[in-house]
């Protein structure tokens, strides 16, 4: 049957756990599965084969389900609990694989040249899930695009089992260029040319030309 076990060490910490421990004289089983198709979906399928044993049996899955065919599993590890006609009990651990996550992320990015231009360019790329994606964003349906204005778009990924994804990706642009008087000195007189005066630029790209 299913135990519950409670740990603890000197300094009174716990840490609980299910056991499982089957009987050696119980029935014979085995399992077939098919996998969820999404990451945190609860469309996985199992289905409990009993060989042989003492009929009749009565089967028990953690949420208390007894039926020998399941299709509403997320993924996981099920320990099913399969009794027969002597009441032995054997435990028949059924597991659920799924897909890995899905995300998006930046694979290029390049930013306008200027702050307030579009002509930026960025290319995502779907990571996890299942097969080819497909992308919505920004009114198009491709990973890359071209002519970006800075913002933050919302971006939609679907995988092949339409599995989706909705994620914000910001594209950035260079802060605007300014200029600031760090330094001046007034004409000796009125009418000179003899004064000075220094600027230093700021935002941009860099490489300032005066």
């Amino acid at each position: 049957g299913m135990y519950s076990v409670l740990i603890k060490d000197a300094n009174d910490c716990t840490a609980e756990n299910t056991v499982a421990i089957t009987s050696t004289d119980g029935a014979k089983t085995s399992y077939t599965s098919v996998s969820a198709k999404c990451f945190d979906s609860s469309d996985g399928q199992a289905t409990l084969k009993i060989i042989s044993g003492d009929a009749p049996f009565n089967v028990l899955w953690p949420d208390n389900q007894s039926q020998l065919e399941r299709k509403d599993l997320s993924a996981g590890l099920y320990n099913v609990s399969v009794i027969d006609a002597n009441n032995c009990t054997v435990i028949q651990p059924v597991e659920i694989k799924s897909p890995t996550a899905l995300g998006i992320m930046v694979k290029d990015e390049t930013l306008p040249t200027c702050y307030g231009a579009c002509d930026g360019k960025l290319s995502l790329q779907g990571t996890g899930g299942t097969g080819q994606y497909r992308y919505a964003w920004n009114n198009k349906t491709e990973a890359s695009q071209v002519n970006l204005c800075a913002g933050t778009f919302t971006v939609t990924l679907t995988d092949q089992n339409n599995c989706t994804h909705t994620q914000q990706v910001t594209h950035q642009q260079p802060l605007a260029v300014t200029a600031v008087k760090v330094n001046e000195v007034e004409p000796l007189c009125a009418g000179d040319c003899n004064g000075m005066l220094e600027i230093v630029a700021s935002g941009g790209n860099g490489g300032y030309v005066y």
